[in-house]
């Protein structure tokens, strides 16, 4: 079986409802960048069941390989199994640099990934830079601290595992002529009795699945919601004016929210058109995990420190003024 090219950079790209993930392209493009100055090829590879058109689209974005895994086993909801078959492809072609999304999913493969190749993993990077004096791949991810960047350096004889967040790197560029080879590859794992262990997506705490990473408008709550009972009212805006809910780490330590819908360096990085913040501090934690188009922030607190990051900011009581817009929205009224 063919499996292409070897000891390049390789991207794994996501699938969701047969459609490839804004974030795939972003990998691609934080690649495209690093194989050009390491004279490296490109490669993606993609699993799933009915996607061999979807993969085609790859052809214009620059990609010297596509590598397509479908199989009616590779259902959207078989993490495990995708993880096994993008692992056994990545071991025959050992690339020297391996990019994830860093999603539910790719956290899980990165993690994998790594253990399988013996190497080590650096997670969230934000920036890629090639040092060709020292022959050494830099990797900048924001520091624990959350206010500064700090790098990080894999031994350049291992193989680099590397996730990074949606939002962070810049799409890779369309273009009109068509590049690259297809690859249809049936891993031999595919051959095995698989266990029907289906991960169904990740819920909030109303149970309703979360998608932060792609939402256009995110309705975001802090210690200010006071609880339960305010994050409710959050929900109902959000339902309202189609947005997703999220909110801060202390409402999650506080079991007033999920994991999934918590926003910030240690949660999810997301790029909404706007992010209305209600109650919010603004600690760098959670701001860093932000990138706007426009925000707005709600707080009782004229010197809060999220006005500074605020389009537009509000100093009121943050549930008192959430109910009155919400009057307004069930009354009909535009408040947007």
């Amino acid at each position: 079986m063919n499996f292409g090219k070897k000891e390049g950079i390789v991207v794994v790209g996501e699938i969701q409802k047969r459609e490839i993930m804004p974030l795939t392209l972003e990998l691609i493009g934080a690649a495209g960048k690093l194989s050009k100055e390491r004279d490296l090829s490109l490669s993606v590879i993609l699993s799933g069941c009915g996607i061999k058109e979807e993969a085609k689209k790859l052809y214009n974005y620059g990609v010297d390989e596509i590598l397509c895994i479908e199989d009616e086993k590779l259902i959207e909801g078989h993490m495990q199994l995708h993880h096994d078959v993008v692992i056994e492809v990545l071991k025959e072609k050992d690339p020297k640099v391996i990019l994830i999304g860093g999603t539910a999913s790719g956290r899980v493969l990165a993690g994998k990934t790594a253990y399988a190749f013996d190497t080590e993993l650096v997670c969230d990077a934000s920036k890629l830079t090639y040092d060709e004096k020292q022959e050494q791949l830099i990797i900048t991810r924001p520091a624990f601290d959350g206010k500064n960047m700090a790098d990080f350096l894999i031994d350049p004889s291992l193989t680099s595992v590397i996730t990074i967040r949606t939002g962070v790197m810049g799409k890779a560029e369309y273009k009109e002529d068509k590049q690259g080879e297809m690859l249809y590859v049936h891993p031999e794992c595919l051959k095995e009795e698989q266990q029907n262990l289906i991960y169904h997506g990740a819920a909030g705490k109303s149970g309703k699945e979360v998608h932060l990473d792609t939402a256009r408008i995110i309705v975001s709550g802090g210690r200010g919601m006071k609880g339960e009972e305010g994050f409710a009212l959050l929900e109902r805006l959000a339902e309202k004016i189609g947005g997703e809910v999220a909110c801060t780490r202390p409402c999650v330590d506080a079991g007033w929210m999920l994991p999934t819908q918590q926003v910030g360096q240690s949660g999810i990085s997301v790029k909404p058109k706007l992010y209305l913040a209600f109650g919010i501090a603004g600690a760098i934690q959670h701001m860093t995990g932000i990138d706007a188009d426009c925000i707005i922030s709600v707080n009782n607190n004229p010197r809060a420190a999220i006005f500074a990051y605020s389009d537009y900011g509000v100093v009121s009581d943050a549930k008192k003024l959430l109910e009155s817009m919400l009057k307004q929205v069930e009354e009909g009224k535009e408040f947007l």
